[in-house]
């Protein structure tokens, strides 16, 4: 079974979004909480989803997102912008380098890299937003990987 949660997800869509889960016999919707950070925060730690679904204001940052991903790092995250015409997913992935056979110096030139802040733009328009989103998730996963 696929455990759904729907967090600031606008009521027509929401109402739309349960219909559709509902004739999906191997999906549920979950907790689907009020509109309150207190009711969302309460979703996210006791109703054990799959999926959650965003929905954010057109241009909002995903930060919701991607605290979501720092809470439960195993979840798929669907953000629905613009009234739920665009969807992005957010997850993490783990991925491997590799860096060869390496001296104790360069070990320790490597640690140092692997900490530092990445710094990755993903559009040609060179957008400050999406390279400060990828080093919030970046930061993320390095943060949830630390003993």
């Amino acid at each position: 079974m696929i455990r759904i949660l729907l967090l600031h997800v606008p009521g027509l869509i929401r109402a739309v979004l349960a219909e559709a889960f509902a004739a999906e016999p191997d999906m549920q919707l979950v907790d689907a909480p009020g509109e309150t950070a207190g009711a969302a925060d309460d979703a996210l730690a006791h109703a054990d989803p799959d999926v959650v679904i965003v929905g954010l204001e057109a241009g909002e940052p995903p930060l919701v997102c991607l605290e979501t991903l720092r809470r439960l790092p195993h979840v798929k995250v669907l953000a629905l912008e613009g009234q739920g015409r665009e969807v992005s997913m957010y997850e993490l992935r783990p991925t491997r380098t590799m860096l060869g056979p390496l001296s104790p110096s360069d070990v320790v030139a490597s640690v140092r890299r692997a900490l530092r802040p990445m710094r990755v733009v993903t559009r040609a328009t060179n957008d400050a937003t999406d390279a400060q989103e990828m080093e919030l998730t970046m930061s993320l996963a390095r943060e949830r990987m630390r003993p």
